[in-house]
């Protein structure tokens, strides 16, 4: 209601003007609220995201302009691709994960996001529910970190967000002091625990984030509101920091999650715990590592080196010597870890 909304000829969509030459375009009837940005300049315009393609995006955003659509995705996920299929330009990270989900997914991976309980609004009349699917769709051109996409008038620059997934971009207008979040910020829970996502990526973009509060007078999200003030920038750092350091006490735990609760957004992190048994645990930083998600984050991803550095030394002359070698210098590793025990920092030590 803040925002003056514009008209448009789809039931689906609900369209609003919420800065000069910025729209968003949200769908409301759906479980996911998606919200995509079209951001227009004096020669092009960018389609931040293409929805869930339900609606016809392309005929919307041909009665919003007439300038040449460039689409850009925040990330890949089914909620934000959806319409990519029908338009000619589209940037994209040059990543494997990107590259998959340009690939598209058959019916069964989407069907049950249309199912009872996530939709509530009539579905388009010519949209065919059972042929509801991520759609295949063709990178023009690759895009990365710094890179600036001049629409004329209005820049764009690329910030590498990985963490809720690993291709995640946020959009920066330093001249219009806004800042295009995609899935990196929204007030709802934060998914780090979805297959892709990495809770020690997020934990970094949300630092990156909250170093950019100052320098921007809006944060545009792409789910349920358009437009959050820049405090809550400084928010999500603290947030996840508060998780990383065990002063975050804040939560509820379910289906083997935990989910942290903030002011106006939660963070869900995995809770299953570090890579060795923690019923056999018989050290203090031990247990410390099996109560702390992020030290649990960590020790999962460096027991996936060592399982890594273990296959790499079957190509080695004398495999078996190299092995016990390795074996012992992680007792070793682990001795010391465990040896923070003795620092007043406990957390601190641990993760170094």
């Amino acid at each position: 209601s803040a925002f003056e909304r514009i008209d448009q000829d789809q039931e689906w969509f609900e369209v609003y003007r919420v800065s000069d030459g910025v729209f968003a375009i949200y769908e409301p009837g759906q479980f996911e609220e998606v919200i995509s940005f079209l951001i227009t300049g004096e020669d092009r315009a960018l389609l931040f995201d293409t929805g869930l393609g339900i609606g016809d995006m392309k005929r919307l955003v041909e009665q919003l302009t007439d300038l040449e659509i460039v689409v850009l995705n925040s990330h890949t996920h089914y909620d934000h691709i959806g319409s990519n299929y029908q338009f000619e330009t589209i940037y994209g990270r040059d990543t494997a994960y990107t590259r998959g989900r340009a690939a598209g997914s058959p019916p069964e991976a989407v069907s049950e996001f249309l199912k009872e309980g996530w939709v509530w609004k009539p579905l388009p009349g010519s949209f065919v529910a059972e042929e509801f699917r991520s759609r295949p769709f063709t990178i023009s051109r690759f895009v990365d970190e710094g890179d600036v996409i001049d629409l004329g008038g209005r820049q764009l620059e690329i910030l590498n967000t990985p963490g809720h997934a690993p291709d995640a971009i946020c959009l920066l207008d330093r001249d219009n002091r806004i800042l295009l979040t995609g899935d990196s910020f929204y007030l709802a829970p934060l998914y780090t625990h979805l297959e892709g996502s990495d809770f020690l990526d997020y934990a970094k973009t949300a630092a990156r984030l909250a170093g950019l509060a100052d320098e921007i007078d809006a944060a545009m999200t792409s789910h349920n509101v358009p437009v959050v003030e820049p405090r809550y920038m400084k928010a999500l750092g603290d947030a996840f920091a508060a998780i990383e350091n065990g002063t975050a006490d804040d939560y509820m735990m379910a289906d083997g999650f935990r989910e942290y609760r903030f002011d106006g957004f939660s963070i869900i992190v995995d809770a299953s715990g570090p890579a060795y048994d923690c019923s056999a645990s018989e050290h203090e930083i031990e247990d410390l590592v099996c109560d702390n998600p992020a030290l649990s984050a960590m020790d999962r991803r460096l027991a996936g080196v060592y399982d890594q550095a273990m296959v790499v030394l079957d190509d080695v002359g004398d495999s078996a010597a190299a092995a016990r070698y390795l074996m012992s210098e992680q007792r070793g590793w682990i001795k010391g870890r465990n040896e923070c025990w003795k620092a007043a920092d406990k957390i601190g030590c641990t993760r170094d």
